[in-house]
């Protein structure tokens, strides 16, 4: 399995403006493993703080413990 990082999308600093470095805390919630590490390196080379849950039962206790400013997470997981 590969893992998707910046260098996958060399046009998206063309494309798009580049987000500004707010160093926001943002948590992301997906239960594939290599596009939540793929959205974490993309999101992590931006400057944010990125935090990680496998399931809405981890994101939980994230988010009990630390309070991200922005919450990221897929709609369809099996817990």
């Amino acid at each position: 399995m590969s893992t998707l990082s910046v260098a996958h999308f060399p046009r998206l600093a063309y494309t798009y403006p580049m987000l500004p470095n707010t160093g926001a805390t943002l948590l992301i919630v997906e239960d594939n493993a290599d596009l939540r590490d793929g959205l974490k390196d993309i999101l992590s080379f931006e400057g944010f703080n990125v935090l990680l849950a496998g399931n809405g039962c981890e994101a939980l206790g994230v988010m009990r413990n630390l309070h991200p400013d922005l919450i990221i997470s897929d709609i369809s997981m099996p817990e």
